[in-house]
């Protein structure tokens, strides 16, 4: 729907809406925001549980794979000695 605008600037595509609920609408918006902005903190807050979680399943088999992790890259990041693979 076309409402004419009072400025003389023409057609507007949208209802220009009254002064009061425009800040009704302002409010409703900040706290829409700020429910959606809890939200996403909750869920990132659910997913680092869950990787904690996990990894506190995994237990020793975690702690195992990061320890042959570290003596892999030991080795790699010393220089070759000749006859040595």
């Amino acid at each position: 729907m076309l409402d004419l605008d009072t400025d003389g600037v023409g057609i507007t595509p949208w209802p220009v809406a009254k002064q009061t609920d425009r800040s009704k609408q302002t409010d409703r918006d900040i706290g829409n925001a700020g429910r959606m902005l809890d939200s996403a903190a909750q869920l990132a807050r659910d997913a680092t549980r869950r990787k904690l979680a996990r990894r506190h399943r995994a237990g020793t088999a975690w702690r195992w794979r990061a320890m042959r992790l570290r003596v892999f890259s030991w080795k790699a990041s010393r220089p070759a000695r000749d006859g040595a693979a």
